[in-house]
């Protein structure tokens, strides 16, 4: 880690460790280093000090946040994005990608189609509550909030590349190129967000 160098860090569970890699490549782009807290992490009340921590002891402008659908733990999410936004951390909280019913792999070979029958609409429908929620946090800290599962669902939610390439290794988590396909969906409103 350069000393004087622009760093952000990356906080979430096993969603944010399946975009590591894509993330830390998109922001190399823009010189800024990208730091991982040393496991995947819900932010929860047994560990929102220890990540307060982490935060108070790097120089971090940017901290960027991403978990799974229904796993956030509101009143310390809170805490953590106030006490970045007290230090003049720039948030990026990535929504949830969409989660599927069955293994995305299998689903393929079964329909043979790199579609799913599953819309935006009834992805956002059945997590409306955390959704609204999650935007909330936008305009109550100034923080940037982008949505992840439009890049996948448009209206129909894709399952791979046109060549079947799978873009989840189970019903929820990314391969690489689901990563990859995500970020580089979302680069523009990364880039353009940056200050």
């Amino acid at each position: 880690k350069k000393p004087y160098g622009t760093h952000a860090i990356l906080i979430g569970n096993s969603h944010a460790d399946s975009i590591k890699s894509s993330l830390a490549t998109l922001l190399s782009q823009l010189d800024i280093d990208l730091s991982l807290v040393q496991e995947n992490v819900n932010v929860n009340k047994d560990n929102i000090k220890s990540l307060e921590d982490i935060l108070l002891k790097g120089n971090y402008q940017y901290l960027f946040i991403h978990s799974r659908a229904s796993t956030y733990e509101f009143s310390s999410l809170e805490r953590l994005i106030s006490t970045s936004r007290s230090l003049k951390i720039n948030v990026f909280l990535l929504m949830p990608v969409p989660e599927f019913t069955d293994s995305v792999p299998m689903s393929l070979l079964k329909n043979n189609s790199i579609y799913s029958g599953m819309s935006l609409k009834n992805f956002e429908d059945s997590n409306q509550l955390e959704f609204s929620k999650l935007r909330l946090l936008e305009d109550r800290f100034n923080i940037n909030v982008i949505d992840s599962d439009k890049i996948f669902c448009t209206p129909k939610c894709i399952l791979s590349d046109k060549n079947f390439n799978p873009y989840y290794i189970d019903n929820n988590h990314l391969t690489l190129s689901g990563a990859n396909f995500l970020i580089n969906g979302l680069r523009n409103d990364i880039f353009h967000k940056i200050e």
